[in-house]
């Protein structure tokens, strides 16, 4: 699987940085709440025309809802209409992975810079009253677009899409907790060892 740090396209990179400075971990109905149309539509085209430029944004309401656009506007969604089917079976950590880490190499890119938000993003629910449920809910449409043109199906499977993005979510976000666990215990166990070094050290020239 990508990392988070990997190569995503310059838009995407943009916009989140753009949240962030805007305080999106403090910003209440991040991603939920809507924002003006007509200044959505004028950024989309300046971003469109190469122009990248985010100093007249006033909050991150706007870079959120032009990412969330841009994410849907993609010719093919996150998790490619080849791999749909087994994506609304993937009932454990193991599948979900399995699938996730045999997409494009470009699609497991952007998945986990998305990944990366959205734990960042969980973090502050409490603020933001986004927690992983309500993320999932607004990110679905971009992992998972049913092919089928029946609409009965296409209603029937979103459940199922939703579990497959929410136990994503899930599995990325304690995966990074156990990461910050160990390496916070690794850190304390070098504390500690330079401490008993120090401490020998200056036995030695007492």
């Amino acid at each position: 699987m990508a990392t988070p740090d990997a190569r995503v396209p310059k838009v995407m990179e943009v916009l989140i940085d753009a949240m962030m400075n805007l305080r999106a971990t403090e910003t209440e109905g991040i991603f939920r709440v809507p924002t003006s149309l007509t200044e959505l539509e004028m950024l989309r085209k300046q971003f469109n025309s190469g122009d990248y430029a985010c100093a007249a944004m006033r909050d991150a309401h706007l870079p959120a809802c032009l990412l969330k656009l841009w994410l849907r506007d993609l010719s093919e969604a996150l998790i490619p209409d080849y791999y749909y089917t087994n994506a609304l079976y993937c009932d454990t950590v193991e599948d979900r992975q399995r699938l996730l880490k045999s997409l494009p190499e470009e699609n497991q890119n952007v998945i986990v810079r998305l990944f990366e938000l959205v734990y960042t993003l969980s973090k502050h629910s409490a603020v933001t009253k986004m927690d992983l449920n309500n993320l999932a809910m607004v990110f679905s449409p971009c992992f998972l677009r049913c092919p089928a043109m029946d609409p009965l199906v296409v209603m029937e499977n979103l459940p199922r899409e939703g579990m497959f993005v929410r136990g994503s979510f899930g599995d990325y976000c304690k995966a990074r907790d156990a990461l910050a666990a160990a390496t916070a215990a690794a850190a304390a166990g070098e504390q500690e060892n330079k401490e008993a070094a120090d401490q020998e050290a200056s036995k030695v020239e007492a």
